[in-house]
């Protein structure tokens, strides 16, 4: 007859919430870690009378890591005429 599905599923949930426990739990998520700022969103242009709105604005996930281009070198098409392959092209 063999194991009934919700028994198989039970148990997979359970070896993976172990899992998640046995590396950190909700900490190895870094849900702790949030950034949150206040802004202030102004009223309808014109209209001295209507209020804005304060809202805050959290952020949950870290930055990428990728660098950013700052000074990227430009060249004309003529002058792209090889590459080395572990060149980076945009």
């Amino acid at each position: 007859m063999g194991i009934p599905k919700a028994y198989v599923f039970m148990s997979l949930a359970a070896v993976a919430v172990g899992v998640f426990v046995a590396v950190g739990g909700p900490g190895a998520l870094q849900l702790g870690q949030a950034d949150s700022e206040i802004v202030i969103v102004p009223g309808r242009s014109g209209d001295p009378t209507s209020p804005g709105r304060t809202l805050e604005i959290i952020t949950l996930l870290p930055q990428d890591g990728i660098p950013a281009i700052l000074n990227p070198q430009f060249i004309l098409p003529e002058e792209a005429d090889s590459y080395e392959e572990d060149e980076p092209v945009l």
